[in-house]
């Protein structure tokens, strides 16, 4: 326990001076943080379980915020105008920091807190951050009896707007350039996947991008679980994966949930501005035939 606590001292201070979509504001943050923090104005805790697991347990004062709802039925962004609106029913504003809160059991849980922030970094909010262990990495610290029980109470309605324009996400033709130009793709499955030895759908052509590189993305979890390596091992299996220390990447997956994870520890952690993140991915790419 000292051995991670040290390092999530050290990991809190190195993310305040990373660059990335929030500057000044740290990407990742831990239980410490989060109890020493979560009651200053301004901090917004954003519960991302289901409604029911929301019930059971979650930290007083949370906004009830369900993955499902950051996503279309297909799994892609779900755009501007219903962003803002949901943010809006939930009483954020722009000025808030968000902090994105998941159960923390899995790298899944772990890559859909990853989602929520790239969503939220696409429609240009400035300030969130991941707490990296999720609500099960709090509750083994502080115990359960700094949670509470129960739905959400409903929030003033806001009406959000967005400190800053939104992006929109790539589509198929616009990776295809990018990988002409000699963009790396950055392949965020399984190395089964990866290797065209299984596929996502039955409608879907087994492969990957071309030219595209490997990077599992529950290896950058601690034994699979929802706690982040350190930086310095993230840095030392990409390297071990060929992947390159910074410019211009595309992460992708099956439906962009699992990559958001590999993306947001290159863009976030280890600031890189060129990373981006290719929604569609797989689902959309392999059932193009000229593709």
């Amino acid at each position: 326990m000292m051995v991670r606590r040290s390092w999530s001292l050290l990991g809190i201070c190195l993310l305040f001076l990373s660059s990335g979509a929030t500057a000044g504001v740290a990407a990742l943050v831990d239980a410490d943080w989060l109890e020493a923090n979560r009651q200053e104005p301004g901090i917004v805790l954003l519960d991302i379980q289901e409604e029911k697991a929301f019930a059971r347990y979650h930290l007083p004062g949370a906004l009830s915020a369900p993955y499902s709802r950051w996503r279309t039925r297909e799994g892609m962004y779900p755009g501007k105008e219903r962003l803002v609106a949901y943010l809006g029913r939930l009483g954020i504003s722009a000025s808030d920091h968000l902090v994105i809160i998941s159960t923390g059991l899995s790298a899944g849980d772990m890559a859909a807190s990853a989602r929520v922030y790239w969503t939220l970094y696409m429609l240009g909010h400035p300030a969130m951050s991941v707490l990296n262990g999720g609500l099960a990495d709090y509750a083994r610290q502080y115990g359960m009896k700094g949670l509470t029980s129960g739905a959400m109470e409903k929030p003033a309605v806001t009406v959000y707007k967005p400190a800053a324009a939104s992006q929109n996400p790539l589509d198929a033709g616009e990776v295809a350039a990018a990988l002409k130009r000699g963009d790396q793709g950055v392949d965020a499955r399984s190395v089964a996947e990866y290797l065209g030895l299984r596929r996502g759908g039955p409608k879907e052509r087994p492969g990957t991008l071309p030219g595209a590189l490997n990077l599992p993305y529950d290896w950058l979890t601690v034994a699979g679980g929802g706690e982040l390596l350190p930086v310095p091992a993230i840095k030392r299996l990409m390297a071990a994966q060929s992947i390159p220390q910074g410019g211009a990447q595309i992460h992708f997956c099956h439906t962009g949930s699992r990559a958001a994870l590999t993306w947001f520890v290159d863009h976030a952690l280890l600031g890189n501005g060129e990373a981006r993140l290719y929604d569609g991915s797989m689902a959309e790419w392999a059932r193009q035939r000229d593709l």
